[in-house]
C-alpha cells in the first residue's frame, strides 16, 4: 500500500490526477471504507466530531450511517485536492466515478 500511495502521490502518469487519486487512496486506506461509499460522499458531509475530521457517510454496508474519523495525513490530503472546494461531490470527473472505473484505473500501468 505504501508504495501505491507513493506512486500516486508522484509519479501518477497524468499529473493533474495525482492529487485526487492520492487522496482517494489515502482515506480509503487509512478509513478502512468501501469505493462506493466514499464515491457518493460529498464536500458538504465533511465537518469535526468530538474534536475529530469526520466524513458522514450515508451508504455503509447494511444501508446505516455513520461518521468515520479522518486521520490527519488523510485530511491534509484531501483538503489539498478540494483547493477551498465547499460544494459537490467530494471525488469528481467530468465524467463521474464508478467502482469498477477507479478499479480500472489503479490496474493502468
Amino acid at each position: 500500500m505504501a508504495k501505491l500511495l507513493v506512486t500516486a502521490r508522484d509519479e501518477h502518469r497524468i499529473a493533474a490526477y495525482r492529487k485526487r487519486t492520492y487522496a482517494m487512496l489515502l482515506v480509503l486506506y487509512t478509513c478502512c471504507l468501501r469505493i462506493d461509499s466514499l464515491l457518493n460522499a460529498w464536500v458538504e458531509d465533511l465537518g469535526y466530531d468530538r474534536g475529530h475530521r469526520v466524513l458522514l457517510l450515508e451508504k455503509m454496508k447494511g444501508g446505516g450511517r455513520t461518521r468515520k474519523p479522518i486521520p490527519p495525513a488523510a485530511w491534509d490530503a484531501l483538503q489539498d485536492y478540494l483547493d477551498g472546494r465547499t460544494e459537490g461531490w467530494l471525488f469528481c470527473t467530468s465524467s463521474g466515478w464508478t467502482g469498477s472505473a477507479v478499479l480500472r484505473k489503479l490496474r493502468q500501468p
